[in-house]
Formats: C-alpha cells, structure tokens, sequence
C-alpha cells in the first residue's frame, strides 16, 4: 500500500502524460486500463528496484518463489519484474489466467505463439496448474513449428478466505526460450517429458489432438 501511495503521489503526472502521448488510447476505459497497468508497474519497480532485483535474479537463478521471499512480495509482481529485465538476462514472457481460462494478462515473447482473440491451447500448465493451487508446476513444451519452451505456472487465491465464500483463483506463469531456461533453477533435465502443446486448436495442425474443439484453418 506505501508503494501503492507512492506511485500515486510522486509518478501520477507522470502515468498522465504518458497516457496523454498515447494515440490509441480513445476512451475513458481505455485511460483507466492503461492508469492501473502503468500505476501497477510504478509499483513493482519500487519494490524490487531494478538493480538490486537483476543481481538477485541471477543468484537466485530466477526462482520465483525464492525471489518472492527475498524480496516480501506476491510471485506475480515477480512474474512481471522478469519481463523488465535488461537484455543480458534470460526473456521472460508472463501470462496469467483467470478461472475461466481467459488470458487476462500477457507479456508475449518472441517465437511464441499466442492468439490474440481465441482461447490458447488447454494442454499449457497455464491451465493445468488451477488444479492444484499454490503449487508450482514447470512444463517442457514444443509447438508444431519444433520451438520449444519451459513454461512454469502456479496458481494462487486473490480472495478473502470465509466460510461459504467461493475463492477466486488466478493462474500466473512465466515462459521462457528452452535455450535460456538453462541459466534458470527450470532447466529440463534429459529425463524431462516433452509435451506437444499449440497456440489454438484454430492455429494447431495436431489434428490427432485428444483435447481438439476445433478444426484447423486451413488454405481449402
């Protein structure tokens, strides 16, 4: 909440202006959206500073969970941090999902497929890990095109806990280029499975998919 204060206080001319910049931006929602995404961002910067986060990151060979208690913070604002690196680190790419399956936050990376307006594909971890909250799951993936990634999720209770209150459960998880998941604690080993994954049944040409809905386009 300081942060929070913070941010508010001492960046909100800031966001505005960078917001005022911004030709896209047409609407009143889209000024809210981008205000609470940037404010979000001020946040984070402020409590992991960049500096001191990047050197820790590296000892810590990017673990999440460690980088979250190094530092007293929720795994997502970590999640978010690692996007942030500079380009002498691994590239982080950072999802999170709700419990519909809806991508509601996404920092894409490059090679990765993702669809912009479908539902991805249900064989992520993204997906998976929702059925065992506060666990961390790691998933070697290769998509039809033979890229291949590490994708390392956990899902986590943004609700208050009360009896006969439904908890609300979101899914974050970063991705990252196989070849860059070996300066990480995520390195697969030889014994790791890979798992054929996709984009979207709609942009997946694995037609003898057992979790297929739709079919692939195609050119006929």
């Amino acid at each position: 909440q300081a942060a929070f204060d913070t941010a508010g206080a001492e960046l909100g001319d800031t966001i505005d202006g960078i917001i005022r910049n911004q030709p896209q931006i047409e609407t009143a929602a889209g000024e809210r959206r981008a205000r609470a995404l940037l404010t979000e961002y001020a946040v984070a910067a402020i409590l992991l500073p960049m500096q001191s986060f990047k050197t820790a990151a590296k000892t810590l060979k990017y673990d999440i969970e460690a980088l979250s208690a190094e530092f007293a913070c929720d795994t997502d604002i970590v999640c978010q941090r690692l996007t942030a690196l500079p380009d002498d680190a691994p590239a982080f790419g950072y999802f999170r999902a709700n419990a519909a399956g809806t991508i509601i936050r996404m920092h894409r990376l490059e090679r990765l497929p993702v669809p912009r307006y479908a539902v991805a594909c249900p064989l992520w971890v993204l997906f998976r890990a929702q059925q065992s909250p506060d666990m961390l799951f790691r998933q070697r993936a290769i998509f039809p095109s033979g890229a291949r990634f590490v994708f390392v999720a956990k899902a986590i209770s943004q609700s208050k806990i009360e009896y006969g209150r439904p908890r609300h459960f979101v899914t974050d998880m970063i991705a990252i280029n196989e070849e860059d998941s070996f300066e990480t604690v995520y390195a697969p080993d030889d014994d790791t499975r890979l798992e054929e994954v996709g984009p979207s049944c709609r942009l997946c040409p694995r037609e003898q998919c057992g979790h297929r809905v739709n079919d692939p386009l195609t050119d006929n």
